[in-house]
């Protein structure tokens, strides 16, 4: 318990990082988050690994494909965040 209540600390605190590239959609925000959020609890680039620590109720498997399908598609998303 005390480990997700600093789970949504830090997800509080990112939230408000990601609320300003204004040029991303809901999704990509979310994308975003989500490997902002999975990279700093897991210190780790694995798309696997990072699926693993995220607390929604779907599947590991959802997850993964979710971020993976972002990662391949969104090389315009990665170009935006380099812009700021």
């Amino acid at each position: 318990m005390i480990l997700q209540d600093n789970f949504l600390k830090i997800k509080s605190k990112m939230h408000n990082v990601v609320k300003g590239f204004i040029s991303l959609s809901k999704p990509e925000k979310r994308f975003l988050l989500d490997m902002l959020l999975g990279v700093f609890t897991t210190n780790s680039f694995n798309l696997m690994s990072i699926s693993r620590n995220l607390p929604y109720e779907i599947s590991i498997k959802h997850i993964h494909k979710r971020l993976q399908r972002h990662l391949s598609n969104n090389i315009d998303m990665m170009n935006k965040i380099n812009d700021y």
